[in-house]
């Protein structure tokens, strides 16, 4: 799977991020961007079904892509606030942050119904408690905050050892 998965992740995109916060270049803020759209374009949004396991999925929009391509996106949108988007782009980012965000939320929602902890599942709490801090004017943050809290916790509970290592 992992050559299939990695990719989804959007890991790739973080140092054009960086690059454009180090030079001001706006050529790494619009490649960032043309990566993130046409990836978008190419991947439409398959959603969360509980019924249908991740394993018979094309896992693009499941578990741990969803939840680390959140994190490259919020690592480059943090990076790229200067960037000169136009307004409608700050939206279309700000509306893919939104979906990706409440994809995270019922995949946690999922995971805390069945008291399902593990490595994957306590990214998604993580993820959700970043991606709030970053967006507190979303309208349905309490529940976002409080599903990542539960998910973090549980996972505290029931697969963190006591040296700080993940089952």
């Amino acid at each position: 799977y992992e050559w299939q998965i990695w990719p989804q992740r959007l890991y790739f995109t973080i140092p054009l991020a960086h690059r454009f916060l180090q030079t001001g270049d706006r050529k790494y803020a619009d490649a960032w961007l043309t990566i993130v759209k046409e990836w978008d374009k190419a991947h439409p949004y398959q959603p969360f079904d509980e019924n249908i396991s991740y394993f018979y999925t094309d896992m693009t929009w499941r578990d741990m892509q969803v939840a680390w391509r959140t994190m490259s996106l919020l690592h480059g949108m943090f990076m790229l606030e200067d960037a000169p988007f136009t307004k409608d782009e700050w939206k279309y980012l700000y509306d893919f942050m939104k979906l990706h965000m409440n994809h995270l939320y019922l995949e946690a929602m999922e995971r805390l119904s069945r008291n399902h902890a593990q490595n994957h599942v306590l990214q998604i709490g993580v993820v959700l408690l970043i991606a709030v801090s970053m967006f507190p004017e979303f309208e349905n943050i309490e529940q976002l905050t409080k599903i990542g809290l539960d998910t973090i916790e549980m996972n505290l509970r029931n697969a963190i050892y006591d040296d700080g290592g993940s089952d």
